[in-house]
């Protein structure tokens, strides 16, 4: 009884070796055609000239441009210089308001 139970064994330890060395060879085409397309994408959006430098990523790209930072610094600081002016002016109009309600007419 031991016997067929042991060959029963030995035919699904060998059974599932052969599975899992397929699946492994199908795992790595898979990997391989990903890496490909990865790379024919690259080419497409970036082109052969900076195709490995960093950052990958377009936005980022984009944001870490010198230009683009001077862009969106020169913007920042008229956004914050705007905010200051209204903050400033609504302070002096609330320093009018106050004044007014302490004259004598």
């Amino acid at each position: 009884m031991n016997t067929a139970h042991e060959k029963n064994t030995s035919a699904r330890v060998h059974l599932s070796s052969d599975a899992t060395s397929s699946l492994e060879f199908r795992r790595q085409e898979i990997c391989e055609k990903l890496r490909e397309n990865r790379q024919a994408l690259a080419l497409q959006l970036v082109g052969s000239d900076r195709h490995d430098q960093f950052p990958r990523s377009a936005a980022m790209r984009f944001i870490s441009n010198h230009s683009t930072r001077e862009i969106l610094h020169k913007a920042a600081n008229a956004a914050l210089g705007l905010q200051t002016f209204r903050a400033l002016r609504w302070g002096l109009g609330l320093v009018r308001f106050i004044g007014r309600g302490f004259t004598r007419k």
